[in-house]
């Protein structure tokens, strides 16, 4: 069997936390180590009765390994008391995958600042500007209408008036 060296890991994991836990109470319990960490990620559990309770979780990785047996004996057992008084006792372990996420700045965009010459967003702007001819409303279209086939009425039937 294949036993991973781990003297040069960086990364734990703190398990058992409770799930009333926020991430500043977190950052505050473990303010004493804040300078030996360089990346952190906290993730809240769920406490509804409908699915299964998962506790909070937080991952950490320290600049040098020399920090971790000092930050293990302060931290394993760590006791912390939930809002309706059960008592959590945190457990710290080595992460099983020890790859920290890169920081990417985020790159900027190419159009930025370009949309005023931008020939779609001209032709926009140019027809918001135009003058729009206004239609007659819809009772003077309907009294148009019904002279138009009045006058259309009495044009197409002088065979029949004349025999009348």
């Amino acid at each position: 069997m294949n036993v991973p060296d781990v003297s040069s890991w960086t990364k734990v994991v703190v398990r058992n936390l409770p799930t009333s836990l926020t991430r500043s109470d977190f950052v505050d319990s473990v303010e004493k180590f804040a300078d030996k960490i360089d990346w952190m990620y906290f993730s809240t559990g769920t406490a509804c009765a409908l699915k299964k309770l998962q506790s909070t979780v937080a991952y950490l990785n320290f600049k040098s390994p020399a920090d971790l047996p000092e930050f293990y004996q302060h931290y394993e057992g760590h006791a912390f008391l939930d809002q309706k008084g059960m008592k959590y006792c945190a457990t710290v372990e080595y992460a099983p995958f020890q790859r920290v996420p890169k920081v990417r700045k985020p790159t900027p965009d190419q159009r930025a600042g370009t949309i005023l010459q931008d020939p779609d967003y001209l032709a926009f702007v140019e027809k918001l500007h135009q003058v729009v001819e206004q239609l007659p409303s819809a009772a003077i279209q309907l009294d148009r209408r019904e002279a138009q086939a009045r006058l259309e009425n009495s044009t197409s039937k002088p065979m029949y008036s004349a025999l009348i």
